[in-house]
């Protein structure tokens, strides 16, 4: 089948847009259709917006079907999973906008979470911000999942620790200099329920300034400094700590029994979930330079259950 052009691409986007908005299954199926055919060109220059577009086509029927789901297997979810990584993986995702790069990383993110797989999402999202450091969607949802964690971190002083700075995430998300495009800004709303949440265990900012992240010692020789330093960097200590960064408190590894910290043993507020994108976003770099003002869908909003 021949390439797909821009302008077919951008209508393709429009008519998922549309049947996900219709809540239309059958159109769905049809559209996925269409653009798997134009997945057999692996050479497309814009292969990795349709392994997006294919994704967000599974994140609607999984939304339409059984968004709750705890089913061992879930077709929609593991093909979501694999359309992210594809287009994660393709050789023109690096011609994305750096928000749509975002937009995959922090759904596959999400759907990581939704299977309970909170490490590898707050990775996810560091991803995300690596290349959209204000990006409100990432920052919100990271810091929820760092708030899934606390309550499984045993040690209460490391539970208080990562959750001032899930804290210190959350208010990033809501401070002015947030970039809501591609995202909903009525998730503001939930991000400042999980703020609230927090200052009511803690003091946030207290806790912050009161723990220095990297005054602690790498060890005697210089062989040892360096190679902690790169255990710290390739993210290898077995320590909850590491969610807040490759910083020196973090090099050591915790192999403390589990417990649930008592200050976090009741649960968040129920309405605290991961805020979904499942829209499809359109700005490419290459055009955007040339002058070309391409479609950006305003994106809703869905909650998946932890």
């Amino acid at each position: 089948m021949a390439g797909i052009t821009f302008d077919e691409l951008t209508i393709l986007g429009n008519d998922i847009d549309n049947a996900t908005d219709g809540r239309d299954a059958v159109r769905l199926e049809e559209l996925d259709g269409t653009a798997k055919s134009y997945c057999e060109e692996d050479s497309s220059e814009y292969g990795a917006a349709i392994w997006y577009f294919r994704s967000n086509v599974q994140a609607a029927l999984q939304d339409q079907t059984n968004p709750r789901s705890w089913e061992w297997r879930q077709k929609y979810r593991e093909r979501q999973i694999l359309y992210l990584r594809r287009a994660a993986s393709h050789r023109s995702f690096v011609r994305l906008a750096p928000l749509t790069q975002a937009s995959i990383f922090t759904n596959l993110a999400n759907t990581f979470s939704s299977f309970g797989r909170g490490l590898e999402a707050i990775e996810l999202y560091g991803a995300a911000l690596d290349v959209a450091p204000h990006f409100a969607m990432a920052l919100g949802n990271r810091a929820s999942a760092m708030l899934a964690l606390v309550r499984n971190i045993p040690d209460p002083g490391h539970a208080t620790l990562v959750a001032a700075y899930a804290h210190a995430t959350i208010k990033a998300a809501l401070a002015p200099d947030a970039v809501w495009e591609g995202g909903n800004r009525s998730a503001s709303a939930e991000f400042a329920q999980m703020s609230a949440y927090v200052e009511s265990k803690m003091d946030p900012l207290k806790t912050i300034s009161a723990t220095p992240l990297d005054k602690h010692s790498l060890g005697r020789s210089l062989a040892e400094k360096r190679y902690r330093r790169w255990a710290l960097n390739s993210n290898l200590f077995l320590n909850p700590l590491m969610v807040i960064g490759p910083h020196t408190i973090a090099a050591t590894d915790r192999m403390n029994q589990h417990r649930t910290s008592p200050l976090w043993a009741s649960p968040r507020p129920s309405s605290l979930g991961l805020i979904k994108s499942n829209k499809n976003m359109l700005p490419l770099a290459g055009f955007c330079m040339r002058g070309r003002k391409p479609r950006i869908s305003t994106s809703s909003i869905t909650r998946l259950s932890l």
